[in-house]
């Protein structure tokens, strides 16, 4: 049986390119600034949507499916607070990148990911977003808006990854290739 993608995620995905490449400083600490914040940028948007996919095809149960995007989630706080508490790490960018990367190359994988290895490269992923994040946005208020959206974007994620769970593993790979391809193109840049 087959299942399109909808007209409106296609024509979404259309836009992707459109999105900033890097983030612009945020002054503002509101809830709202943090939860935009996470869509601004293809780099962020990605790996959180790749994340929610790469849970969907890692994961059978609900709950082992959520295990990933949770993980992320919790090194992404972790990330963002040692980020505030005066933490820099150098060349975060191109890590960013390789996160990237390692997430569509965890997509194009035919089989499941070691947990110990797919955990590892989820928490990694999640607290370099995480670091980056705080180093951009201020208050408390930025900070769960950041995690909110970050949830949100999983969820995407998910339910994609859900709505392809029958599909062949031409359509992962195709996926785990564009995730894969942007991380290089970002790392190249």
């Amino acid at each position: 049986m087959r299942y399109p993608i909808p007209k409106s995620l296609a024509a979404a995905m259309l836009l992707l390119p459109a999105l900033a490449f890097a983030h612009a400083g945020h002054a503002d600490s509101s809830l709202l600034a943090g939860l935009m914040h996470p869509f601004t940028g293809l780099d962020h948007l990605l790996a959180i949507v790749g994340v929610g996919l790469w849970g969907a095809r890692h994961g059978g149960s609900f709950s082992q499916t959520l295990r990933l995007p949770l993980l992320f989630i919790a090194m992404m706080l972790l990330g963002a607070l040692a980020a505030r508490a005066g933490l820099q790490l150098l060349a975060l960018e191109p890590l960013l990148a390789v996160s990237l990367l390692g997430i569509g190359l965890a997509l194009f994988l035919r089989r499941r990911s070691p947990a110990l290895l797919a955990g590892g490269l989820c928490a990694a992923a999640g607290l370099l977003h995480g670091a980056a994040h705080g180093q951009e946005l201020q208050g408390t208020g930025a900070l769960v808006g950041m995690l909110v959206a970050t949830a949100v974007g999983h969820g995407l994620g998910l339910l994609l990854g859900r709505r392809l769970g029958g599909r062949g593993a031409m359509v992962w790979r195709l996926l785990g290739l564009a995730l894969a391809g942007a991380g290089t193109g970002l790392l190249l840049t």
